[in-house]
């Protein structure tokens, strides 16, 4: 019985050469880690769909992989890279506190409902 190239390869090989089955593949093995990674640093909401993003950037990104190197890895540095992402669209606007005394109205509540209501 002779093995085919395909089956002969590694899975980052086969990643690297295009081989879908390759990704579902990393997705099922590399996922849970991904998941537990980012998890440490976005709400549990946003998790999945970083991961999503994270994997879809994967492949789109596999020419550019070594199939040398730790497809872990690879696959880590891109997940860090989209949870940094998102902590930075999602960064809280700080309000100056000189802006906030200068309020008016009895207790500054009629501004600060006008301009949520803006919001």
């Amino acid at each position: 019985m002779s093995v085919s190239r395909t089956e002969s390869l590694s899975i980052e090989e086969r990643f690297h050469d295009g081989d879908e089955q390759a990704l579902e593949q990393s997705y099922r093995d590399l996922g849970p880690l991904v998941r537990s990674y980012v998890r440490r640093f976005v709400p549990a909401a946003d998790v999945e769909d970083i991961v999503q993003v994270a994997f879809f950037e994967l492949w789109r990104a596999r020419r550019r992989y070594d199939p040398t190197r730790s497809l872990e890895g690879f696959v880590l540095g891109i997940a860090k890279n989209r949870f940094i992402d998102y902590l930075r669209k999602s960064r809280n606007e700080i309000v100056d506190l000189e802006q906030v005394r200068e309020l008016v109205g009895e207790d500054g509540r009629e501004l600060i409902d006008r301009m949520a209501d803006a919001a």
